[in-house]
């Protein structure tokens, strides 16, 4: 199977660095990225990331390429995935600022990068998911802290720890000591048949599957309260489930000595498979 990507509206193989020391992205997380689930060559959810995308790049100061539009970007990863001969594939358009300065940069043009990876659409949802916390670095409390940056060691530390200690997700914690996120999803917590999440304000990452399912909410009149919660909170849950744009949505089977229930995210799941493709 091929392997190509798309760099700078051309082909090339993967094979080929992207010079290293020309690239801010690497020099200094410079960059930005959006992580595609593609269905059929189809990417779902495009307008959403390229919403979020634009959004992110306004407030980094980065100069939008309207090569990045949606029905170019679409157009564009469809022919990089029948060239790659994949039909259901993660895909990962990466946006940095051009090589130039050091710390201060010299232009605010960007430079992209679109590539693909495999991946396997998991449609079981019977295994719940073991979950831990990560104390080592708190996610500080700012107007970037929901963006999708390629400044990444915390979440890259917290998935170490996770490895080591055999969970399957782990929660960051704010600077509040509050829950934030998992290291790759939104968290929502049902207590008494409501739904509750972290707010955008308590440093989590702006998911788009976490839009989608809050428009999906409004549409079948189902309440999602935005809630600070501490690690209580989770403990006196009664059932805790996970969503991004990869695994859709996966309820959480254990979280320290907590066991929970899956009723309601049961229930919930048979009104979701009309519209997601997850189940």
């Amino acid at each position: 199977m091929k392997n190509d990507i798309y760099y700078n509206e051309e082909f090339i193989s993967s094979n080929i660095e992207l010079l290293p020391h020309k690239n801010r992205a690497f020099k200094y997380g410079d960059a930005l990225f959006e992580t595609i689930l593609c269905f059929n060559k189809q990417p779902l959810y495009l307008q959403s990331h390229i919403e979020r995308l634009k959004k992110s790049m306004c407030l980094l100061q980065m100069e939008w390429n309207t090569k990045l539009e949606v029905d170019a970007l679409n157009n564009t990863i469809n022919d990089l995935l029948t060239k790659n001969d994949v039909n259901i594939t993660r895909v990962r358009l990466t946006v940095f600022r051009i090589d130039g300065g050091h710390y201060l940069p010299t232009t605010n043009t960007v430079s992209y990068v679109i590539e693909n990876s495999p991946f396997e659409l998991q449609k079981n949802i019977k295994k719940g998911m073991h979950l831990g916390v990560f104390n080592e670095i708190k996610k500080p409390i700012s107007k970037y802290s929901n963006i999708k940056s390629t400044s990444a060691l915390m979440y890259v530390m917290a998935s170490i720890y996770k490895q080591q200690n055999n969970f399957d997700e782990c929660l960051i914690l704010n600077q509040n000591n509050d829950i934030s996120e998992c290291i790759t999803s939104n968290i929502f917590v049902v207590k008494n048949n409501i739904i509750y999440t972290p707010p955008l304000e308590d440093a989590c990452v702006a998911g788009v599957m976490r839009s989608q399912f809050f428009n999906w909410a409004v549409k079948n009149k189902i309440e999602i309260i935005q809630k600070s919660m501490n690690l209580n909170f989770l403990l006196n849950a009664d059932e805790v489930f996970l969503t991004n744009t990869l695994i859709g949505f996966k309820w959480v089977q254990s979280f320290d000595k907590k066991e929970y229930s899956n009723t309601y995210f049961l229930k919930l799941s048979t009104d979701l498979k009309k519209e997601f493709i997850y189940f």
